[in-house]
């Protein structure tokens, strides 16, 4: 190859730069019609699914909760009801990681709260998270004002029960997703919930609501209220009078059962210890803080699930001389006691080879009696005899018709059956024996209560209830209770004799009740020794169940204190506190059926909460407790004010002060036992540094002196 030929061939080639743009013209169209062909292919054939993930993240849909239906009395006095609450809910994905801290500082501040616990929630993987409830108008103010998107105040429904722990074990209470779970709440729960609804809207980045968007919102149905057969006055009166009793008598248990015999209908239904439904699941009050922290977590469990139950229909116990109106109810009606029919106490009665029974009165035997004297006197050989005669087909029929073999129906969860023989094969004669006195058969309050209203209704077994009617908002009545037919079980002579004998049982024994005024009341009492874990101990159960008027009766009262200590006696410790009821709601009921007439209401400010009640119901007014207050604890305010006009009858509300200040008790002159024991039933401190025993000499603060709720009292015994 020739010099020239490869000096030729090193020469470089050349492209056109026409030609090099009409390349990359075509590249680029390429691309072009390659992305406009994808952005059709996205926005036309395949857009949908896009466009409803975009739609998605701009959409949020928030449940309505319906608003629970309140709970009232016969007189429409709340017992229980719904209020809206203010609630600051985050929603932590719409925060970027740079900004966390700067908004956690800001939410910090306007909620007081930890700037780091607000930094952790908005850190959270939820798509929403309620970060604070309760807010005042000021925090809901500055919020709203803050600038902070990603956050939103909404109002929630949130149960309050205004009288705290009055009626607390027949109410119930919610749980945190506003689902009844005990009592009337659990019961109703249906009627009271309503149906949620829905609403759907669009937010921008910002938060913001896109109104271009249109909001769908599906309406909740409201829950309907529910008004019971419950009397809040005759309530805070059993009540009030239970938690002196349990005091005066040291009692660890205490309950009462308030009722028209004839309709079955519940005016009050207490029991004590309790608890405050509007924190029920706070540290029990009667437990020491230092034992209730030594507890396990299922103990502390275990504890608040029988606070949480309503003893007086859950509760199991032998009812003891009570039970003797069935078993004399039963005699009369099987004609198994004639006019001639007589009884023989002689002190003791062998039922069995060494089976022995004793009359309290063994020293001093009843002798000859007839079946109105052995009611009087209450005498167990006597009934043994009875229901011997009464044989044991009759008297299990009977037992079974009054639903002592199995439960009342009463429209409340929890309800216990009653524990029997379960046939007349399985009643022993010892049992039969022992049964008829109320011993060897368990029951519960409630269905003892039945089983005696029965003997003096006329004859009839009533089921008990609370339910009285459902209502709208508005007032409109949507259903109402439909009593069912009542079952025939003794004829009307059947009960009108035992209420002459349940009369005669009263005055014979000059029974506290006596001094009830301008009404004759019949009455049976019962003292029975406990059973715990199938043995009988030393301690007693006390009780004591009473009726008026004898002639026509429309009030039934059944109390029942579980192991008092200062007196074991049912007719002393449950009818001490029966009658202490009574005066108060008997003549309560007698003004209440008089026209009302106006008089200026007296001033009781300064006065303890005990004065001030006496005071007011003197003058004819009652006395309502805001608050948990104490006999001593001075009143601060009332409302209406004193010397404003009212109708007799009426409510004056007392509320003492923030301090909690009330009147220091005189504890001097008393066992130091017993002065603790008064002290912790009132919720003072009172504290003993030298002894543990003894007859307390001084104390301080001294007696009258007035002094903070959380000044504590110092005592010394004699030495």
């Amino acid at each position: 190859m020739t010099q020239a030929n490869r000096k030729k061939q090193k020469k470089p080639r050349t492209v056109s730069p026409v030609k090099r743009t009409r390349v990359i013209l075509v590249f680029a169209l390429l691309i072009a019609v390659g992305f406009m062909a994808r952005l059709f292919y996205l926005q036309v054939w395949a857009g949908a699914p896009f466009r409803e993930a975009a739609l998605s993240q701009r959409r949020r849909s928030v449940t309505v909760e319906p608003r629970r239906g309140g709970i009232f009395d016969r007189e429409n006095r709340p017992l229980a009801l719904s209020v809206t609450v203010n609630n600051c809910v985050v929603f932590p994905q719409e925060v970027a990681p740079e900004n966390r801290t700067e908004t956690a500082k800001l939410l910090a501040y306007i909620l007081g709260l930890s700037p780091g616990d607000v930094e952790k929630t908005l850190a959270s993987s939820r798509d929403s998270v309620s970060l604070k409830s309760h807010l005042t108008q000021g925090e809901v103010d500055q919020l709203n004002s803050s600038g902070i998107r990603a956050m939103r105040v909404e109002q929630q429904q949130e149960r309050f029960y205004p009288n705290e722990s009055l009626l607390a074990q027949t109410l119930g209470f919610v749980n945190a997703d506003g689902q009844g779970i005990y009592g009337v709440e659990a019961q109703y729960d249906d009627l009271l919930r309503g149906v949620a609804g829905q609403m759907t809207y669009s937010r921008d980045t910002y938060g913001n609501i896109i109104p271009t968007e249109a909001s769908e919102q599906l309406r909740s149905t409201e829950g309907q209220n529910v008004q019971l057969t419950i009397d809040l006055k005759a309530q805070q009166i059993v009540a009030e009078e239970l938690k002196r009793g349990m005091r005066d008598f040291d009692v660890d248990a205490m309950g009462a059962i308030f009722m028209d015999p004839n309709t079955g209908e519940i005016l009050a239904m207490e029991s004590y210890p309790s608890f405050d439904p509007n924190t029920p699941k706070a540290p029990l009050s009667d437990i020491p803080e230092e034992t209730w922290e030594k507890y396990t977590q299922d103990e502390q469990l275990n504890a608040l699930y029988s606070r949480w139950s309503n003893p007086m229909v859950s509760e199991l116990y032998e009812p003891g001389s009570v039970f003797k109106t069935v078993t004399a109810s039963i005699s009369i009606e099987t004609g198994a006691n004639k006019s001639d029919s007589r009884y023989v106490c002689e002190g003791k009665m062998e039922i069995a080879p060494d089976v022995w029974i004793h009359c309290w009165s063994e020293d001093d035997p009843h002798g000859v009696q007839t079946l109105e004297e052995a009611l009087n006197h209450s005498c167990n050989p006597a009934f043994v005899q009875i229901v011997r005669e009464i044989g044991k087909p009759a008297f299990f029929s009977y037992l079974q018709s009054l639903g002592i073999s199995g439960h009342t129906g009463v429209d409340l969860p929890g309800e216990t059956n009653a524990l029997m023989p379960k046939s007349v094969n399985e009643m022993s004669d010892v049992q039969m024996a022992t049964m008829s006195y109320g011993h060897g058969v368990s029951v519960t309050p409630l269905g003892m209560m039945v089983a005696a209203n029965t003997a003096i209704n006329g004859g009839y077994y009533v089921k008990p209830h609370v339910f009285m009617a459902s209502t709208t908002e508005d007032g409109n009545v949507l259903s109402t209770y439909r009593s069912p037919a009542a079952d025939p079980i003794y004829s009307q002579e059947t009960s009108d004799t035992m209420r002459q004998y349940l009369l005669s049982t009263t005055e014979t024994n000059d029974a506290n009740v006596r001094r009830v005024k301008d009404v004759q009341i019949g009455s049976k009492s019962g003292t029975t020794i406990m059973l715990e874990n199938g043995q009988y101990g030393d301690k007693t159960i006390a009780s004591f169940y009473s009726f008026y008027p004898v002639d026509n009766p429309k009030y039934a009262l059944l109390v029942v204190a579980k192991n008092p200590k200062t007196n074991i006696f049912g007719g002393v410790v449950s009818g001490e506190v029966s009658a202490r009821i009574l005066e108060r709601l008997v003549p309560l009921q007698k003004s209440e059926t008089r026209p009302k007439e106006n008089a200026p209401i007296p001033d009781v400010v300064g006065l303890t909460f005990s004065e001030a009640r006496q005071k007011l119901e003197a003058e004819g007014f009652r006395a309502i407790a805001y608050g948990d207050l104490r006999q001593e604890s001075v009143v601060a305010e009332q409302n209406p004010k004193a010397q404003s006009v009212a109708s007799k009858q009426s409510e004056v509300t007392l509320k003492g002060d923030a301090a909690g200040t009330y009147v220091v008790p005189d504890f001097t002159g008393q066992e130091l036992a017993e002065a603790e024991r008064r002290a912790e039933a009132d919720g003072l401190s009172l504290t003993c540094e030298e002894a543990t025993s003894g007859t307390i000499a001084t104390q301080s603060p001294e007696a009258g002196a007035k002094v903070s709720g959380t000044t504590p009292i110092v005592v010394r015994v004699e030495e």
